[in-house]
């Protein structure tokens, strides 16, 4: 049986939530906090008893099949292997993405993907193919004056709400 069309969409769909939900058990797990650890104080959590070089290996491993079941899938919605299409330039888009939405927060990573996604959309009729300078002052802007992404002026927004309801 071919999976293809809506059906493709729809296990596409199936295997984001599934890796989603399975990164947010492991995040809260003690293994997450062992990576967390790591990543903050590799000294400090060697102290805590944390074995530093097992959880980066395993750490690495997960992410590595990660990206293989992602590189697999996007194989086959492309129909082909195409080796450029992982050059400088997307590995820099993706990087973007990342940062202007927001590191180290699951929504901020989505948030920067759809609006750097779909600023060119917007972006090409009006300015034609100049968006790679708005895409470079936009990186400035964040990094300039929100280093935290998009997420955090959402989380400002909200903790200003917050503090105005309880006065």
């Amino acid at each position: 049986m071919r999976v293809e069309g809506p059906w493709y969409t729809v296990v596409i769909v199936l295997l984001v939530l599934g890796t989603q939900a399975m990164l947010s058990l492991l995040d809260n797990s003690w293994f997450g906090r062992a990576c967390r650890a790591v990543r903050d104080n590799p000294e400090a959590a060697a102290a805590m008893g944390v074995d530093v070089s097992s959880t980066k290996i395993i750490a690495y491993t997960i992410t590595s099949a990660l990206a293989g079941i992602a590189g697999m899938v996007y194989a086959f919605v492309d129909n082909t292997v195409n080796p450029p299409i992982f050059g400088l330039e997307n590995a820099f888009l993706l990087l973007f993405m990342v940062i202007v939405g927001g590191s180290g927060r699951d929504a901020g990573a989505v948030v920067g993907a759809v609006l750097l996604y779909l600023l060119p959309l917007v972006l090409a009729p009006l300015i034609g193919h100049h968006h790679a300078l708005v895409f470079g002052v936009v990186m400035l802007v964040v990094i300039l004056f929100q280093p935290k992404g998009l997420i955090g002026v959402y989380d400002q927004v909200r903790s200003r709400r917050a503090g105005r309801g309880s006065s």
